[in-house]
C-alpha cells in the first residue's frame, strides 16, 4: 500500500511537470499492474481456500449427520428387537403353562374314566357284547365296492328279541 501511494504520487508529479502521457512509461505501468495482480491472485487463492474449507466442513457435517442417523436407527432397531424378544418370551411361557394345564386336565380326565363302568353300561343298558374271534369275517373284494346304509327301525319286538339273544349268550357263557 505504501509503495503504491508513493508511485502514484511520482506519476502525478511527472505528468504535471513534463505533461507526458503515462501510457509510455512501462516501469510505472508494470508496477501498478503487478501489485494489482498480486492482490487479485492472493484474493483468488484465499477464496479457493475458503471454498475448499467450506466444502470440507459441509462434507464433515453431512458425514456426522449420517453417522448420527445411522446410530439412531441402530438404537431404535435394538430397542424394538428387545421389546419383541420380551413379548416372544412371555408368549412362550404362557404357551408352556397352557400345555402343562392341558396335560394336567387330560390326566385328571383319564383318572375319572372307569373302564369297568363303561363295559357295564355297554352290556346292560345298550345290549352290546364283546366281539368274539369267530365273529370276525375278512372279505376280499376284487371289483368296485359300494355300500348302502339301511336305517333299522327300533321296534319293541326287535329290542325284546335282542334282549333274549343277549340273555341266551350270557347264560351259555356262564354254564360253558
Amino acid at each position: 500500500m505504501l509503495g503504491e501511494n508513493t508511485m502514484q504520487e511520482q506519476i502525478r508529479y511527472d505528468i504535471q511537470r513534463e505533461n507526458v502521457s503515462t501510457a509510455y512509461e512501462f516501469p510505472a505501468y508494470d508496477a501498478r499492474v503487478q501489485t494489482y495482480d498480486r492482490r487479485r491472485i492472493i484474493s483468488l487463492v484465499q477464496k479457493r481456500r475458503r471454498r475448499a474449507m467450506l466444502r470440507a466442513v459441509a462434507k464433515n457435517l453431512l458425514l456426522c449427520c449420517f453417522c448420527v442417523t445411522l446410530l439412531g436407527g441402530i438404537l431404535v432397531s435394538t430397542s424394538q428387537l428387545n421389546e419383541l424378544t420380551t413379548k416372544a418370551a412371555a408368549v412362550q411361557s404362557r404357551n408352556e403353562m397352557l400345555v402343562s394345564e392341558q396335560k394336567r386336565l387330560t390326566a385328571l380326565c383319564d383318572m375319572q374314566i372307569n373302564l369297568a363302568e363303561i363295559e357295564t353300561i355297554a352290556t346292560e343298558k345298550l345290549y352290546m357284547q364283546k366281539l368274539e374271534q369267530d365273529q370276525i369275517v375278512y372279505i376280499r373284494l376284487t371289483g368296485s365296492d359300494y355300500g348302502t346304509v339301511v336305517q333299522g327301525e327300533d321296534h319293541p319286538f326287535a329290542r325284546f328279541q335282542d334282549s333274549l339273544r343277549f340273555l341266551a349268550q350270557n347264560v351259555s357263557k356262564l354254564m360253558g
